[in-house]
Protein backbone atom coordinates (compact mmCIF):
# COMPACT_ATOMS: atom_id res chain seq x y z
CA UNK A 1 0.00 0.00 0.00
CA UNK A 2 1.36 3.41 -0.99
CA UNK A 3 0.73 6.24 1.43
CA UNK A 4 1.08 10.02 1.33
CA UNK A 5 -0.11 12.74 3.68
CA UNK A 6 0.53 16.43 3.31
CA UNK A 7 -0.76 19.57 5.03
CA UNK A 8 -3.21 21.67 3.04
CA UNK A 9 -1.82 25.00 1.87
CA UNK A 10 -4.94 26.81 3.00
CA UNK A 11 -5.20 25.10 6.37
CA UNK A 12 -4.17 26.21 9.80
CA UNK A 13 -2.49 22.88 10.48
CA UNK A 14 -5.37 21.55 12.57
CA UNK A 15 -7.16 18.74 10.76
CA UNK A 16 -6.24 20.18 7.38
CA UNK A 17 -4.32 17.21 6.00
CA UNK A 18 -4.77 15.64 2.61
CA UNK A 19 -4.25 11.90 2.69
CA UNK A 20 -3.70 9.63 -0.32
CA UNK A 21 -3.26 5.88 -0.23
CA UNK A 22 -3.33 3.07 -2.74
CA UNK A 23 -4.90 -0.24 -1.80
CA UNK A 24 -5.31 -3.66 -3.34
CA UNK A 25 -9.08 -4.14 -3.56
CA UNK A 26 -8.58 -7.90 -3.32
CA UNK A 27 -7.28 -7.34 0.23
CA UNK A 28 -9.18 -4.25 1.44
CA UNK A 29 -12.77 -3.21 0.80
CA UNK A 30 -13.06 0.31 -0.63
CA UNK A 31 -15.47 1.29 2.16
CA UNK A 32 -12.92 0.26 4.80
CA UNK A 33 -10.17 2.09 2.92
CA UNK A 34 -12.20 5.32 2.93
CA UNK A 35 -12.66 5.24 6.70
CA UNK A 36 -8.96 4.50 7.17
CA UNK A 37 -7.79 7.34 4.91
CA UNK A 38 -10.28 9.90 6.25
CA UNK A 39 -9.46 9.09 9.87
CA UNK A 40 -5.77 9.46 9.05
CA UNK A 41 -6.39 12.84 7.40
CA UNK A 42 -8.32 13.97 10.48
CA UNK A 43 -5.70 12.62 12.88
CA UNK A 44 -8.42 10.59 14.59
CA UNK A 45 -9.18 6.98 15.32
CA UNK A 46 -11.45 5.28 12.80
CA UNK A 47 -13.99 4.74 15.57
CA UNK A 48 -14.13 8.51 16.17
CA UNK A 49 -15.20 9.27 12.59
CA UNK A 50 -18.90 9.42 11.76
CA UNK A 51 -20.30 6.27 10.10
CA UNK A 52 -19.57 6.09 6.37
CA UNK A 53 -23.22 5.32 5.62
CA UNK A 54 -24.07 8.94 6.52
CA UNK A 55 -22.42 9.93 3.23
CA UNK A 56 -22.62 6.93 0.92
CA UNK A 57 -23.88 3.34 0.85
CA UNK A 58 -20.75 1.32 1.76
CA UNK A 59 -21.93 -1.83 -0.05
CA UNK A 60 -22.70 0.12 -3.22
CA UNK A 61 -19.29 1.81 -3.08
CA UNK A 62 -17.57 -1.56 -2.74
CA UNK A 63 -19.46 -2.94 -5.74
CA UNK A 64 -18.85 0.13 -7.91
CA UNK A 65 -15.10 0.43 -7.59
CA UNK A 66 -14.00 -3.18 -7.15
CA UNK A 67 -14.78 -6.56 -8.62
CA UNK A 68 -13.41 -9.36 -6.46
CA UNK A 69 -14.52 -11.93 -9.05
CA UNK A 70 -12.50 -10.27 -11.82
CA UNK A 71 -15.41 -10.24 -14.24
CA UNK A 72 -15.19 -6.56 -15.11
CA UNK A 73 -12.52 -3.89 -15.41
CA UNK A 74 -13.07 -1.21 -12.74
CA UNK A 75 -9.89 0.79 -13.40
CA UNK A 76 -11.79 3.65 -15.10
CA UNK A 77 -14.30 4.03 -12.23
CA UNK A 78 -14.00 7.16 -10.07
CA UNK A 79 -16.44 8.00 -7.26
CA UNK A 80 -16.35 11.28 -5.32
CA UNK A 81 -18.36 12.41 -2.32
CA UNK A 82 -18.10 14.44 0.89
CA UNK A 83 -17.57 12.57 4.14
CA UNK A 84 -16.52 13.89 7.56
CA UNK A 85 -15.70 17.33 6.14
CA UNK A 86 -13.44 15.79 3.50
CA UNK A 87 -13.78 15.59 -0.25
CA UNK A 88 -13.17 11.89 -0.89
CA UNK A 89 -12.23 10.36 -4.23
CA UNK A 90 -12.14 6.59 -4.65
CA UNK A 91 -10.70 5.10 -7.83
CA UNK A 92 -11.10 1.64 -9.28
CA UNK A 93 -7.30 1.52 -9.47
CA UNK A 94 -7.19 1.36 -5.66
CA UNK A 95 -6.40 4.99 -4.86
CA UNK A 96 -8.31 6.84 -2.12
CA UNK A 97 -7.79 10.58 -1.57
CA UNK A 98 -9.28 12.62 1.28
CA UNK A 99 -8.88 16.39 1.00
CA UNK A 100 -10.19 19.17 3.23
CA UNK A 101 -13.44 20.66 1.99
CA UNK A 102 -12.80 24.29 1.09
CA UNK A 103 -15.40 26.35 2.87
CA UNK A 104 -15.76 30.02 2.13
Amino acid sequence: MDEEERPSRDGDGHGETTARRTFDWAETKPSSAVVEVVSSALGAAATDVEPLYTAVDPDALDKLVSDPDGRRDCTAVVVSFTFADRHVTVEGTGTVVAEPVNVG
